[in-house]
């Protein structure tokens, strides 16, 4: 499976994508907070062992959902169909895949769905732009660290860590908060996933990449 060859740009690669992740997250957040949708509270009991162990586990998930949803099966779909027809493919699998998860109802099913799809793309053409799982695998991390570890928000309707901070919704409606799903069912990220998007599609770091050759 290409995309797991270890090295230094493959290093570089997963630390940029796990800022830019974490950045991505803080912006969602700090939008809501701009239109007075919540503020925080310290999180009692959480210091840094507690944040070492949510990235230990967030790692795992972003390593075994990238392998999934980005590797082989990924991979081959784009030999066969295409970059664009397997980038949709995929994340519409992505976001199906979430169906199950706790939250996913009513409108927060709409949002969260579409969300997800989006986190999807983006992550696939991480992917594609590179030909390495490092820089997805990154974002994957710096998005459900900074969501749950350091923000204190559900993680596509899991509570898996306690938060740094704790964020207390201010009477504000789910669709600009995202509730108790987290920040993936919210306005905001879709209109800040669709950016980071645009950003990656306009993005060419490797020409000879672009011309199928890795």
């Amino acid at each position: 499976m290409a995309g797991m060859k270890t090295s230094m740009r493959w290093g570089a690669e997963f630390a940029a994508g796990a800022m830019g992740g974490l950045l991505l997250m803080l912006l969602v957040a700090g939008c809501i907070f701009a239109f007075h949708g919540l503020h925080w509270q310290r999180g009692g009991g959480v210091g840094l062992h507690e944040l070492m162990v949510g990235a230990w586990l967030y790692l795992a998930v972003a390593v075994n959902e990238e392998l999934l949803f980005r590797g082989y099966v990924f991979q081959r779909l784009m030999k066969g169909t295409g970059p664009w027809i397997s980038l949709l493919l995929m994340g519409l699998w992505f976001a199906y895949a979430h169906w199950d998860n706790p939250g996913m109802a009513g409108a927060v099913k709409v949002w969260a769905t579409l969300n997800i799809f989006l986190a999807g793309l983006l992550l696939g053409l991480a992917y594609l732009k590179t030909r390495r799982l490092a820089l997805p695998m990154g974002i994957h991390l710096g998005w459900n660290w900074a969501q749950g570890s350091l923000l204190g928000f559900g993680v596509s309707g899991t509570m898996d860590t306690r938060g740094w901070l704790n964020p207390v919704f201010d009477g504000r409606p789910e669709w600009l908060t995202g509730g108790a799903f987290g920040l993936e069912a919210s306005l905001p990220c879709a209109v800040l996933c669709t950016v980071a998007i645009l950003g990656l599609i306009f993005w060419n770091p490797h020409p000879e990449i672009s011309k199928g050759t890795t």
